[in-house]
C-alpha cells in the first residue's frame, strides 16, 4: 500500500505528509466507521425517555466505559432498570457485534437463501423457489425460467415472499393467498421485481406459538455466543405479532417482545414499539407463568447449529416452532440483535462471560481481520 500512496502523492494526489504507513487509510476507514456504528447505535434510544445518571452513577460507568456513551443507561434508568456497570452500552455491544462476526460471512449467512447451506432441511421453513442475481433456484439450485418460475408459484395455494437480504422489522414479507387476489398475474409480476427473493411454505406454528396470536407466525430469538471452544445461550424472548398481523416484530406488526429466563419462564410483562409495557397477548393470555415447551432442548438445538458456523461469534436466532414441536430457523441476525429488549428483561447481556467477552475483543481488533474493503 505504501508503494501506490508514494506513487500517487509523487503526481500530487496525496499530500507527503499522509504517507505515514501503510495502515493508515486502514486506521482512518475503521475510526469513521466506528463513529458512524456509535451514532448508528445510540440512535435506536436517543428520542426515547431518557433520566440523568446520578453522579456516583457516572463514576461507575465511566470505570468500565469510559470510551462509550451514557445513552442506553439514561433509557434504562427511565424504563426501571436496575443500574448495573456490566449492562452493555449501545456502541461498545455494536462494536463487539462487529469483531466477534467476520463481515464478509455476515453478508453470506444472512441472506436468507444461504440458510440452506447451514441449516438441515428439517430445521427450515419449505423453499419453494428462489432467486438470487436475477436466476430463479430451486432448493437444489437448479436454475428455471422465469416462465417456469411463475408456474411453481402459481402451484401453491399460499405461500411466503421474503426480500432476502437487507431488510428488517418485518420489511419485505408477504402472504400471498391466490385465492383472495383478483388480478393474480399482475400480482405475480410484481412479486418478481428484481430483488434477492425467497419464497416459502406457510409454516403451520404449534400451538403453544399461536396462543400468542394465531394471525402471526410468532418466533423465539434467541441469542447465542461461541468463543473460546463453549457455545452457549446469552439471552432470549418471545416475538409475536399484533392481531391481523402476520409478521412478529415491534416495527411492522405492532407486536410485542416478552423476556424469557433461564428455565423458559415468560417475564411478567412484554414491550411495544414505544417501550411501553403490555401484560398480556393480543389473545388475552397473560404472560405471567407461561413456560416454553420443551426449553432445554430449543436451546441444545440452537447451540448446535451455532456450532457449525465458525465464521460467527453472536448470532440472533429467530426460531419458529412447527405444529410437530420442531424448532425451525427462520433467519439469523448478526448485526443488532435488539440488545435492548435482551438487557430489559434478562440483566446484562454478556451475563456471566462478561469478562471474557470483553478480553476477547480487545484481543481481536477488528484492524487485520476486517480490511478497508469490508467498508
Amino acid at each position: 500500500m505504501n508503494s501506490v500512496l508514494k506513487k500517487l502523492s509523487a503526481i500530487g494526489y496525496i499530500p507527503k505528509y499522509l504517507i505515514i504507513n501503510k495502515y493508515l487509510v486502514r486506521k482512518v476507514a475503521i475510526w469513521f466507521d466506528g463513529k458512524r456504528r456509535s451514532e448508528h447505535a445510540n440512535g435506536r434510544v436517543i428520542r426515547k425517555t431518557r433520566v440523568k445518571l446520578s453522579r456516583n452513577e457516572v463514576k461507575a460507568f465511566n470505570d468500565y466505559w469510559k470510551d462509550c456513551k451514557k445513552t442506553s443507561y439514561e433509557f434504562y434508568k427511565a424504563f426501571g432498570v436496575p443500574f448495573n456497570p456490566q449492562n452493555v452500552p449501545n456502541d461498545y455491544y455494536d462494536f463487539a457485534e462487529h469483531v466477534l462476526n467476520l463481515r464478509w460471512a455476515s453478508f453470506f449467512l444472512q441472506h436468507k437463501c444461504n440458510l440452506k447451506y447451514i441449516i438441515p432441511e428439517a430445521n427450515r421453513p419449505r423453499t419453494i423457489l428462489q432467486k438470487i442475481d436475477g436466476h430463479y433456484v430451486l432448493e437444489d439450485n437448479t436454475e428455471v425460467s422465469l416462465e417456469q418460475a411463475k408456474q411453481i408459484l402459481k402451484s401453491n395455494e399460499t405461500f411466503i415472499r421474503k426480500v432476502a437480504l437487507g431488510l428488517g422489522g418485518g420489511k419485505g414479507v408477504q402472504k400471498i393467498c391466490w385465492a383472495e387476489e383478483s388480478d393474480p398475474d399482475k400480482l405475480l409480476d410484481q412479486l418478481m421485481k428484481p430483488e434477492d427473493l425467497i419464497f416459502q411454505e406457510v409454516l403451520e406454528q404449534s400451538d403453544f406459538m399461536a396462543s400468542f396470536n394465531p394471525d402471526s407466525v410468532n418466533t423465539l430469538r434467541l441469542l447465542t455466543l461461541n468463543i473460546n471452544g463453549n457455545c452457549t445461550v446469552l439471552s432470549s424472548f418471545v416475538r409475536m405479532g399484533a392481531k391481523g398481523s402476520f409478521v412478529d416484530n415491534l416495527c411492522s406488526g405492532g407486536g410485542a417482545l416478552v423476556g424469557i429466563n433461564k428455565d423458559g419462564y415468560l417475564s411478567e410483562f412484554g414491550i411495544k414499539k414505544n417501550y411501553s409495557k403490555c401484560y398480556k397477548a393480543s389473545t388475552g393470555i397473560p404472560f405471567k407463568g407461561m413456560k416454553v415447551p420443551d426449553w432445554e432442548s430449543v436451546k441444545e438445538k440452537v447451540i448446535e447449529f451455532h456450532q457449525h458456523i465458525p465464521h460467527a461469534n453472536l448470532i440472533g436466532w429467530d426460531i419458529a416452532i412447527n405444529k410437530d414441536g420442531v424448532p425451525v430457523v427462520v433467519e439469523v441476525n448478526l448485526d443488532h440483535a435488539e440488545v435492548e429488549a435482551h438487557q430489559i428483561f434478562n440483566g446484562p447481556i454478556f451475563g456471566d462471560r462478561f469478562d471474557e467477552v470483553r478480553k476477547y475483543v480487545k484481543r481481536k481488533k477488528p484492524m487485520l481481520r476486517h480490511s478497508v474493503i469490508a467498508y
